[in-house]
């Protein structure tokens, strides 16, 4: 292995760990749905709250989503991506 195929493993690796650790944040989120909080809501997924930012302590620019319907979808859509992604990143991983 040359130092080009080391330099692309290790940045694999950091890819797959930290997409493995937040796929399954996400997980937890959508498996979590306290109905009773949103009890009476026609409207309600139980996920009232998705906020995306630009930078890790939720500054610059950001999305934030206080809704009572509508985000469980966008959670599906990004658990879906990031199994795909990590399926890529791992595949990437095992050809080195």
């Amino acid at each position: 292995m040359n130092q080009e195929q080391l330099d692309r493993a290790v940045e694999l690796k950091q890819l797959i760990t930290v997409t493995e650790t937040e796929l399954n944040k996400f997980r937890d989120i959508r498996v979590k749905n306290p109905k009773d909080k949103h009890e009476g809501k026609y409207y309600s997924d139980g996920l009232y709250s998705l906020c995306i930012s630009q930078q890790s302590d939720g500054s610059g620019v950001s999305a934030r989503l206080g809704r009572h319907f509508g985000n469980r979808v966008i959670v599906e859509f990004v658990i879906k991506t990031l199994e795909e992604q990590l399926e890529y990143f791992n595949s990437e991983f095992n050809k080195l």
